[in-house]
């Protein structure tokens, strides 16, 4: 057994993260040694909310630079519908133009969640505003409405430009909610 002892001191030390303390005499004049304790490491304390790195107006001025063309799109979804249904050159050529106005509404959504991410940190009174409107712009700027709508009749297009008009109306919602909480009573 003695030939072990040595063999058991090593792996005692490699198990303690080779960390050499005070050593103790063992039966054989062999020294083992003593593992230092791990002690758990406290919870942080919560994370402050962080500072807020733009003003609310700062925030504002991205959803008002957009609000009235998003207002326009949801405004003609059934005259887009209606002409997507139709079948005269009139309503080709409509329904052409309510596409590309799906894929600007696409366009305008990236651009918007991008500016307002880049503000970083809404101020605590319109966080719970901003949030909300980003969830809106989500499933618009995922759309791949561009990519879809390369040929206006496809089944791809016409899912897309589905995801964008259903998407619109909560997004109208959004900023309806975003103007009764900004505008002066």
């Amino acid at each position: 057994m003695k030939p072990f002892l040595p063999l058991a001191v090593l792996a005692a030390s490699v198990l303690a993260g080779c960390s050499t303390s005070p050593a103790a005499t063992i039966s054989g004049g062999h020294q083992a040694v003593h593992a230092t304790p791990v002690r758990p490491t406290p919870h942080p304390p919560s994370t402050p909310r962080p500072t807020p790195t733009a003003s609310a107006a700062r925030f504002a001025a991205v959803v008002n630079a957009n609000e009235a063309k998003w207002r326009s799109y949801e405004a003609n979804i059934d005259a887009c519908t209606a002409a997507a249904a139709g079948t005269s050159p009139d309503d080709y050529t409509k329904s052409v133009a309510c596409v590309r106005g799906t894929e600007a509404m696409e366009a305008s959504a990236k651009a918007a969640t991008a500016s307002l991410l880049a503000l970083s940190t809404p101020p605590q009174e319109i966080e719970p505003l901003i949030t909300r409107v980003l969830a809106a712009l989500a499933p618009i700027k995922d759309s791949k409405a561009t990519a879809a709508c390369s040929d206006v009749t496809s089944e791809t297009c016409l899912n897309a430009v589905d995801t964008v008009d259903q998407a619109a109306t909560g997004l109208v919602d959004a900023l309806d909610a975003w103007d009764q909480a900004t505008q002066p009573q």
